[in-house]
């Protein structure tokens, strides 16, 4: 609800030409306004106000003359002073005529200008939290909740500082849907049940309290609770003819009894919405009545109503559409072009998607697929217009995880297709879009604010970041509520700033957001020699595989997830346990695995790159198993995959080919390895491997021991004007499965700060060409569908490091700093890091000395994995002999040629 009453601003200007100015343009069929506002203004210029003459009638125009009231208001911001508040007023006032007819875009742009003019000019709070409310609701309507949540909360502090109990209500009202949208219930209800505390509320107040009350008990499946609550709230609204949110109201009780599978009482809901809907919009065409058809079809498709589904959901995309679907046939479709943020475009094209398939499965038309395809085409469209918007991970990460099954509907139509082949690139496409974007997006993301922007706004922007790391860091020891306002306030002013950027600098935004997906003919010319990659896609129903080679880019239909999942486990237990299965039984999983995910993809290079997905990116393929031993009695008779193959690891194709083209900057070797005095054991091996490494590169800077603090750490990184080219920390860490920024690398322990987050590390700008992470569980974490696993792995890649040497688990620290020091010399010698690595690990399984038999488990030497760009990094001393021996080769046939004429002549 905007604030729209103010006092008259003119009120030492002769008042009759305004006044009739105001009643024609509030009643326009009286006549113009126009003569009497030329009146008024020549009264003004007398005493030099013209901007109000402007503004009063401007304001009072929304509803009647909605051109004219624009033109009107640019001019009274055209007038305007900086530090004039009727210029705020002004952008206002526009933004709720864009917001009452639909046009939200330029809405969320006018309003975040009104709002930075009243902060510049500290306007009362009233009018700060009317625009900051209004700002919250618009990005809770394109699905940005986090940013959403940051305004309602600035709303709701305003509005408590001027004590307006109504407002108040109503804006904690919104923040409890933000809340809901977010996914976190239990905050949700917490602002409902705030509401209902609040003194003298009216049946407004009260309904929408009890309509977002009722929806978070029906979310928690408190079913009973849940439709009495959302019932109340209908009586508070129909009291006061509030027939929209009645509308709204109704329409949840029929999604509630949609997924209940009571039909009969869903369809007597949406009825009743419909009824509400009518009588409040009549034939508007708005996305509120798109909505209800998107119900509406839902209700349809539980009863195998598939065609009448479809007309219902391309009905949806009318009403967000007007004039733009020109038919209701649900064949036709519209341009990506013509795509805004809106969630009503997702929803019904997910719907139409869903239709056309179960169609297929009925009639077995091939034409009915490709529906399912330009379907969702649009609809990643739509999604990459949110995505672009939004400003704080967590959004980005929702986009990601609901992608990833939409991507195996895609997968599955084109699997269907009878000239499947000519759609491999375009399947290869949505997989990879559906894959670590949000890393590919901070690569470009920090390229273009290195290559684009100015130093100075470059670094405002890195002393924020170090603002929010910081207090961050504050809030894992401390957490409190004020500390929460504070990050919450800092990160909303960041927010503000990278949108600020991204209109000052369109170069910026354009480099920002181009991450468009690796064609497989880019990627094959990157590959290193005898090489392929395989990409896998791990859906819920099906698990797809792509090989690309020089022969090209094949696709693989691997079968149904669920037969895959006991092998998994095994495998996982054995690994990770410290009471292991068998060696029988783990050959077993491991072959079963090896059966499912490269058997079928016939001859495999001896050096692969794995894009693994879920619950693949938690085991090691070199560990699998090629062949079936018979009643295999120790660890040392497994044929291990490292024997055959070599194996680095991408978090998608794009991103690896982005990676491979970074500039190498950096400059030295740095080596940390702390001593723990408190409550982490001793790490004894570590402390021979950075001499080790001094010893391979003298300039090696060391922080060994009581050195290796946090604090010491952090000052190496900052004081340097070129980064490191390799990282080497040999310490602990543990991953967090649950809340993945709590996941930490440990320092000297015996100080007040002794560990690094990884939400700290986020802030970090590392920039090495190689990290080396010999901790434990530095390869895992919380699992994102589509992004991947929220590890150490990705923190520092996210940092900037462009390949990472990672583990998986817990592993032996002996073998570990064995591992390492062999890896470090092949390094030196000129290997490829993936190359490096397999051959370490067949070292240490041919060596025999002082072994037990448990010292052959993978758990001992397979937790190791590289990720990223694997390169070779050194040249080694064979690959200058040949260098030297090419250019002498070179200089003899010059000399020959020049020498030859001479030769001639004698």
């Amino acid at each position: 609800m905007l604030l729209l009453g103010s006092p008259l601003l003119a009120q030492n200007i002769p008042d009759s030409c305004l006044l009739q100015a105001q009643e024609r343009a509030q009643n326009p069929e009286k006549g113009s306004y126009q003569p009497f506002l030329s009146c008024a203004l020549k009264q003004a210029q007398t005493q030099g106000d013209s901007l109000a003459i402007y503004y009063e009638v401007g304001r009072r125009l929304y509803r009647s003359l909605p051109a004219d009231a624009h033109l009107l208001l640019d001019t009274a911001i055209f007038l305007s002073q900086e530090s004039d508040i009727r210029k705020g007023r002004s952008w206002q006032y526009k933004a709720y005529l864009f917001e009452i007819n639909g046009q939200f875009i330029p809405a969320e742009q006018a309003y975040s200008l009104a709002l930075a003019n009243y902060e510049q000019v500290q306007a009362p709070p009233l009018r700060i939290a009317s625009c900051a409310k209004s700002l919250g609701n618009i990005y809770t309507r394109f699905a940005d909740y986090e940013k959403a949540i940051s305004y309602l909360q600035k709303a709701v502090d305003n509005f408590r500082a001027a004590n307006d109990h109504s407002l108040l209500a109503m804006t904690l009202s919104d923040l409890s849907k933000a809340y809901y949208w977010e996914g976190e219930v239990e905050k949700a209800s917490k602002q409902a049940k705030e509401v209902m505390t609040l003194p003298s509320l009216s049946d407004l107040e009260l309904g929408l309290a009890k309509e977002n009350l009722g929806a978070c008990l029906l979310q928690q499946k408190a079913y009973p609770q849940g439709i009495l609550m959302t019932h109340e709230a209908i009586r508070h609204f129909l009291a006061i003819d509030f027939l929209e949110a009645a509308a709204e109201a109704y329409r949840l009780l029929g999604e509630t009894y949609t997924a209940l599978g009571q039909i009969d009482s869903a369809k007597s809901a949406f009825q009743r919405a419909a009824i509400q809907a009518k009588k409040a919009y009549g034939n508007q065409t708005r996305r509120e009545v798109g909505q209800w058809y998107i119900g509406w079809g839902n209700v349809l498709m539980q009863e195998k109503n598939w065609d009448g589904a479809l007309q219902s959901f391309q009905q949806a995309l009318y009403h967000c559409l007007p004039g733009v679907i020109d038919t209701l046939d649900p064949r036709k479709n519209f341009s990506p072009d013509q795509i805004y943020r809106e969630n009503v475009f997702i929803q019904a094209l997910e719907g139409k998607a869903k239709c056309w398939r179960e169609k297929y499965l009925q009639q077995a038309k091939q034409n009915y697929l490709h529906a399912v395809i330009d379907a969702l085409d649009l609809l990643y469209a739509t999604e990459d217009k949110f995505r672009k918007s939004y400003d704080f991970e967590s959004s980005r990460l929702r986009v990601g995880a609901s992608r990833h099954p939409r991507v195996e509907m895609s997968l599955w139509a084109i699997s269907q297709l009878k000239d499947k082949e000519k759609y491999i690139e375009r399947a290869f496409a949505y997989v990879e879009s559906s894959k670590a974007l949000g890393l590919l997006e901070e690569l470009k993301n920090d390229q273009s604010r290195q290559s684009v922007l100015p130093k100075a706004a470059a670094f405002q922007w890195r002393v924020q970041e170090v603002e929010i790391r910081e207090l961050e860091m504050s809030l894992g020891h401390a957490p409190n509520d004020s500390l929460r306002d504070l990050l919450r306030e800092l990160r909303f002013r960041q927010a503000q700033f990278i949108d600020s950027l991204e209109q000052l600098y369109p170069d910026y935004y354009q480099f920002k957001y181009n991450y468009a997906s690796v064609t497989s003919d880019q990627m094959i010319h990157k590959l290193p020699h005898k090489s392929s990659l395989i990409e896998y896609f791990y859906g819920d129903a099906g698990v797809y595989a792509f090989k690309l080679s020089a022969s090209g880019l094949e696709l693989y239909q691997l079968g149904e997830p669920g037969s895959l999942t006991a092998a998994i486990d095994i495998l996982e237990r054995s690994l990770r346990s410290t009471d292991p299965v068998s060696p029988a039984q783990y050959a077993q999983a491991a072959y079963q695995l090896y059966q499912h995910l490269l058997g079928p993809l016939g001859e495999l290079s001896a050096r692969l790159v794995i894009v693994p997905d879920r619950a693949l990116a938690r085991i090691p393929f070199d560990a699998l198993v090629a062949q079936l031993p018979d009643s295999p009695k120790s660890w040392q008779e497994l044929p291990y995959l490292i024997y055959d193959k070599s194996i680095a690891y991408a978090w998608s194709a794009t991103l690896l080919h982005a990676l491979q083209q970074q500039p190498k900057e950096g400059k030295g070797i740095f080596s940390l390895a702390p001593v723990f005095y408190q409550h982490l054991p001793h790490l004894t091996a570590g402390k021979s491997l950075g001499p080790h490494l001094q010893s391979l590169w003298p300039q090696t800077e060391l922080l060994q021991e009581e050195a290796a603090t946090k604090n010491n750490f952090l000052q190496h990184l900052q004081q340097r004007e070129q980064p490191f080219r390799i990282l080497n920390l040999y310490t602990h860490a543990k991953a967090d499965s649950l809340a993945s920024g709590r996941s930490w690398i440990s320092f000297r322990d015996d100080q007040p700060e002794p560990l690094l987050y990884l939400s700290e590390l986020y802030h970090l700008q590392l920039d090495a060409e190689l990290a080396v992470l010999g901790a434990c569980e530095t390869g895992i974490g919380k699992e994102y569908r589509g992004e991947g696993l929220m590890s150490f792995a990705r923190g520092f890649a996210y940092a900037g490091c462009q390949s990472i040497l990672s583990t998986l688990w817990s592993s032996d620290e002996q073998a570990t700093a064995q591992l390492l020091q062999d890896f470090f010399s092949k390094l030196k010698a000129g290997e490829a890091k993936d190359l490096a690595l397999a051959d370490s690990k067949r070292d240490f399984l041919a060596a025999s000395s002082a072994r037990t038999a448990l010292d052959y488990h993978p758990r001992q030497w397979a937790s190791l994995m590289v990720v990223g760009d694997a390169q070779a990094m050194f040249s080694g001393a064979f690959a200058w002999l040949i260098a030297g021996l090419a250019v002498l080769v070179l200089i003899l046939i010059a000399l020959y040629f020049v020498l030859k004429p001479k030769l001639k002549l004698s």
